[in-house]
C-alpha cells in the first residue's frame, strides 16, 4: 500500500463469491494480498449464493476465508442475503413457511370491496436488478424470526468462535411491499425464482398485519385509499403504527440480534431520496433508519454533481440517525453502476474519487465498494455490472482507495456540527398519503404527497448548497427537544437525543402539527432561499459556501472546527468560504478536495 492509513479506515470490497478470491488451490491469500495492495481494508461477503446457506464444505471454506482475513488484520462484514431485497433468504423464508409470505389490505377501484391479499406483482420484489421471488411480510414478528433463524442464527452456528472475526451484518433494501415499481427494462432477464402472474389486477394497497387488523380491523379503512373528508388523521394514526411496527420488529429485531452476538447492525433502506415514498414502504423512514447501529446509503453513481445532487438527501438521513444516537459512524454502499449500465463506461479515476469524497464530508466513515478492478473477477464476470466496460488498473484503484482512506482518516475522528435541527414532515406525509398505481409516473402521487416531498427535498438541497448539514427530526423527536446542558455558544443551544443544533428549520409550507410542538421555547423558521443567509447572518449557524457546485460541510474536532470543500465539477472552482471568524478563499482543480481548519 502506498500510505500507513489503518486498515479500519479504509474500503471494504463486497465479494459475494469468495472463492474467486480464493485460487489457486483454495487459498485466500494471494487474493486478499491483492486486494490489500490495491488499499482495500476489508471485505463484505458471505456464504456463495448457489446451494445457499447449505453444504458443509461451503461453510468450511467461509472460515478458513475469516480465519484469513483476520491473520492479514482485514475486516469482514455478512452480506445478509442472497441478492436483494433482504429478508426472502434466497426464497428460504417462504419454503418453510409460505404463510409468511407480504400481505396487503387492498380497494377494487369499482366495486370499493377492501380486502387483505398477497403482495408480489408489480413490487420492488420482481422488479429489481436481482431477482424476481416472493418475499415475507417484514411486519410480521414470524416471519423476521425465521429470516434470522435461516439467515443470522445459521451463521452464528457454522462460524463458532470464528463470528467474532465479523463486525457487521448488512441488510439490502428491505422495504414493505405494496408500492408499485416501474419495470426496469435492462433487468428483464434477472432469474425468476416465483414468475409473477401476469393476470393479477393490480389495486391500491397498503401495509396490512395481523396487529394492524386488531388495531385498524374494525374501522371504515375507506380513508385510506380514497381522499375523503376528514380522513387524514385516521391516515396518519395508521402509517404512525405502521412505521412503529416496522422499526421495532425488523430493524430492531436485527439490531437486538447483532447485539447480543456483540456485533454492529448496518444496512440502507430502497428509494432512500423518494421522499413521496418513504410513506408506504416504511411508515416513517427515519425511524426505521434510526434502528441501525451503523445506518448507510447507496450511491450508484459516479457522477460526482449528478450523485451529490441525487444522493445527499439519503447522506442527510443516515447522518442524521447517527447524530441522534449518538455515534459517529455511516456507511455507504458505491459504485458506477449508472455509467457502466446507462452509459456502457467506467466512471474515471477522479471522478470516483470526488464521489466518495462529498460522501466523506457528509458524514460517512464505512466505505462498502462495488466498484470493478482487476483484482476481482466477480465483478468482472458480471454482466449485469457492465462486464463490457473493461477494468480499471490495480494502480488506479489503489490510487482511489488511498485517496478516500487518508480523507476518512482525518474526517472520522471529527464530529458534525449540524447547526439545525430540519423538520422532517412524516406526520403530513402520512396523513397525506393514499395508494395510486403509478406513483412513480409525472402526476401519480397524491398532489399534496407530492407539495409536501419536494418541500422537504427543497429544504435539504438549500441547507447543504451553503454548507449547513441538518439534523433531520419527525414530529415524535421534536415533542423531545430540550434547551442543551454545557456549553450552547460551541455545540448548540437546543438537544434532542444526543445531537444538538441552534434553531428548528422546518420546509416552506410544512408547519410541524401543534401535537408535535416542543414544551420548551425555541426558534422556528420556515425555510426559504434567502434563509440561509440570515441563519449564518444572525449567528445561528457557522458556514456559508457561495458556490453550489462545492459540497462543502463543517466539523468539530478537539481543537476548533475544521470545512472539508470537494470540488464536484470538471472545471477549476473559485470557493469563498465565510465562517463566523473569517472567511476562506480556495481555488480547487478539478474533482479535488480540500480540508482546512476554521
Amino acid at each position: 500500500m502506498t500510505s500507513t492509513t489503518e486498515s479500519h479506515d479504509r474500503p471494504m470490497q463486497i465479494v459475494h463469491d469468495i472463492r474467486k478470491l480464493m485460487q489457486p488451490a483454495g487459498d485466500p491469500r494471494k487474493g486478499l494480498a491483492a486486494l490489500k495492495a490495491q488499499g482495500i481494508g476489508g471485505i463484505v461477503t458471505n456464504i456463495p449464493f448457489d446451494n445457499y446457506m447449505e453444504g458443509a464444505e461451503a461453510w468450511r471454506t467461509l472460515r478458513e476465508f475469516l480465519r484469513a482475513c483476520k491473520a492479514m488484520d482485514m475486516r469482514v462484514w455478512i452480506y445478509d442475503e442472497k441478492g436483494y431485497p433482504s429478508g426472502y433468504a434466497g426464497g428460504l423464508v417462504l419454503a418453510g413457511r409460505p404463510d409468511l409470505e407480504a400481505v396487503g389490505l387492498y380497494r377494487n377501484p369499482e366495486t370499493g370491496e377492501i380486502a387483505p391479499g398477497k403482495s408480489y406483482e408489480g413490487t420492488h420484489s420482481c422488479n429489481n436488478y436481482c431477482v424476481k421471488a416472493r418475499t415475507p411480510n417484514l411486519l410480521d414478528p414470524n416471519a423476521v424470526a425465521e429470516f434470522v433463524r435461516v439467515t443470522h442464527d445459521r451463521y452464528a452456528k457454522e462460524l463458532g468462535a470464528d463470528l467474532e472475526i465479523v463486525e457487521a451484518f448488512f441488510t439490502d433494501e428491505p422495504a414493505l411491499n405494496v408500492l408499485y415499481m416501474p419495470r426496469i427494462p435492462e433487468a428483464s432477464d434477472c432469474p425468476v425464482i416465483d414468475p409473477p402472474d401476469e393476470t393479477r389486477p393490480l389495486y391500491p394497497g397498503v401495509p396490512w398485519s395481523a396487529d394492524l387488523a386488531a388495531r385498524f380491523g374494525k374501522r371504515d379503512l375507506s380513508g385510506l385509499f380514497v381522499d375523503l373528508p376528514g380522513a387524514g388523521q385516521l391516515r396518519r394514526e395508521f402509517y404512525e403504527a405502521v412505521g412503529e411496527q416496522l422499526a421495532d420488529t425488523y430493524f430492531g429485531g436485527l439490531r437486538r440480534w447483532c447485539a447480543a452476538h456483540g456485533r454492529q447492525s448496518s444496512g440502507h433502506l430502497l428509494w432512500e431520496e423518494v421522499v413521496s415514498g418513504h410513506t408506504p414502504l416504511y411508515g416513517n423512514f427515519l425511524r426505521c433508519m434510526m434502528e441501525f447501529t451503523i445506518p448507510g446509503i447507496d450511491v450508484l453513481s459516479a457522477e460526482p454533481l449528478t450523485s451529490y445532487r441525487s444522493n445527499r438527501l439519503a447522506a442527510a438521513f443516515a447522518t442524521s440517525a447517527a447524530m441522534l444516537g449518538g455515534q459517529r459512524r455511516v456507511f455507504t454502499e458505491s459504485s458506477d453502476h449508472s455509467q457502466r449500465i446507462q452509459q456502457h463506461r467506467l466512471a474515471s479515476v477522479d471522478e470516483v474519487r470526488a464521489t466518495l469524497a462529498w460522501q466523506a464530508a457528509l458524514g460517512v466513515t464505512e466505505f462498502t465498494m462495488y466498484f470493478a478492478h482487476g483484482a476481482c473477477p466477480e465483478i468482472e464476470s458480471n454482466q449485469a455490472w457492465g462486464a463490457d466496460c473493461g477494468s480499471r488498473t490495480p494502480g488506479e484503484y489503489a490510487q482511489i482507495n488511498d485517496d478516500i482512506s487518508a480523507l476518512v482518516a482525518r474526517l472520522a475522528p471529527a464530529r458534525l456540527l449540524p447547526d439545525v435541527f430540519l423538520y422532517y414532515p412524516v406526520e403530513l406525509l402520512q396523513a397525506a398519503y393514499y395508494p395510486t398505481l403509478r406513483p412513480y409516473a409525472p402526476g401519480g402521487c397524491a398532489p399534496e404527497v407530492s407539495r409536501i416531498a419536494q418541500a422537504f427535498t427543497a429544504a435539504v438541497h438549500g441547507l447543504l448548497d451553503v454548507g449547513i448539514v441538518p439534523c433531520v427530526i419527525d414530529g415524535g423527536l421534536l415533542r423531545e427537544l430540550r434547551a442543551a446542558d454545557g456549553d450552547a455558544a460551541r455545540d448548540g443551544r437546543y438537544a434532542v437525543r444526543q445531537a444538538r443544533a441552534n434553531a428548528v428549520v422546518y420546509p416552506a409550507g410544512c408547519e410541524p402539527p401543534a401535537d408535535c410542538i416542543p414544551g420548551v421555547d425555541c426558534q422556528f423558521a420556515e425555510m426559504s432561499e434567502d434563509l440561509p443567509l440570515w441563519l449564518f447572518e444572525n449567528g445561528v449557524t457557522r458556514l456559508f459556501n457561495d458556490n453550489a457546485n462545492i459540497c462543502a460541510a463543517l466539523m468539530g474536532t478537539e481543537d476548533g472546527s475544521q470545512v472539508t470543500m470537494v470540488n464536484l465539477t470538471d472545471r477549476t472552482q473559485a470557493v469563498h468560504v465565510r465562517t463566523q471568524s473569517g472567511s476562506v478563499d480556495v481555488t480547487l482543480d478539478a474533482y479535488r478536495w480540500g480540508v482546512t481548519p476554521v
